[in-house]
């Protein structure tokens, strides 16, 4: 387990929702799907999920798309906190307990660039707006993010 993403704790870094989750309970699909579902969204695929997500924000049902549009919004507010956590100098050693987690998670720090693709990559995950959570870019303002 000394690479695994899903063992890291969130910190503190504006989704208060999830601070001090595990990424494996707050990050990874099964979370998300967890988070998409739990406004009723119909027709989701869980190896689809952000794309049907992106689609869905553009619904013509208002209900449909205003709850796709904060699911895409907590996704992004959530990955903006995972990549914050593993950027912080603090993480490596607060959370490693072995001298291999620490290398892994010293990795971290010296990622400059994370590609998104699928639904991320549509919009609301990672457009910064002051009338909501915090975003992807809000939460990680230091980092390239390709699209693709």
């Amino acid at each position: 387990m000394d690479a695994s993403l899903g063992q890291v704790v969130i910190g503190d870094f504006g989704c208060g929702e999830i601070t001090g989750m595990r990424a494996d309970e707050a990050v990874l699909r099964d979370a998300f799907c967890a988070l998409a579902t739990a406004d009723c969204l119909p027709g989701l695929r869980p190896y689809r999920l952000l794309d049907d997500l992106a689609s869905a924000a553009a619904a013509t049902d208002a209900r449909v798309a205003r709850a796709a549009s904060a699911a895409l919004v907590s996704v992004g507010c959530r990955l903006g906190a995972l990549i914050a956590t593993l950027r912080d100098p603090r993480t490596p050693d607060d959370q490693a307990d072995t001298p291999a987690r620490h290398a892994y998670l010293s990795y971290g720090l010296t990622v400059n660039s994370v590609s998104l693709a699928g639904g991320l990559a549509a919009g609301a995950a990672a457009t910064p707006s002051p009338a909501r959570a915090p975003s992807l870019l809000d939460l990680a303002p230091d980092l390239w993010i390709g699209h693709g």
